[in-house]
């Protein structure tokens, strides 16, 4: 009897998770603040606040990723930070973003000899509990002239 009982619960709880279907949160940048100046880069401080449309928390363990703008690697970075969304809800994340001056020196020179790309990627990974979810962001930035 307790065999069955159990296996009924475990065939319930499957049945369950495969018909859950989650839906991307919404991103939007709230904030950019100057974090740290140093000799060799500057760090700023993004908060970004996140939607989740889901009626389960968003729980991220650790997010990893990497900006390239025009072909160049701008800056990579690991957030090691737990960060809970609450189920229908809304909550704020702050992602730095380090960029060292000879990079920023090379971006502003290819934008003033106007050879610069207007495109972005962003990839990277969000770490949630075992599972580990790419993604990868690719756009363009309105460069006006």
């Amino acid at each position: 009897m307790l065999k069955q009982l159990i296996l009924l619960i475990l065939t319930a709880s499957v049945l369950s998770c495969s018909t859950l279907t989650l839906k991307d949160p919404e991103v939007n940048i709230t904030s950019v603040d100057v974090a740290n100046i140093s000799a060799k880069d500057i760090t700023l401080n993004l908060k970004l606040n996140i939607d989740n449309p889901n009626s389960v928390p968003l729980k991220l363990d650790k997010v990893s990723y990497a900006l390239k703008f025009s072909g160049q690697d701008v800056t990579a970075w690991v957030i090691d930070q737990a960060v809970e969304i609450p189920a229908n809800g809304k909550g704020d994340v702050i992602v730095p973003l380090r960029f060292q001056y000879n990079m920023v020196n090379n971006l502003i020179s290819s934008f003033m000899k106007k050879t610069l790309e207007k495109e972005y990627e962003l990839k990277g990974s969000a770490q949630l509990g075992i599972l580990s979810i790419p993604f990868t962001k690719k756009g363009e930035v309105n460069l006006t002239q």
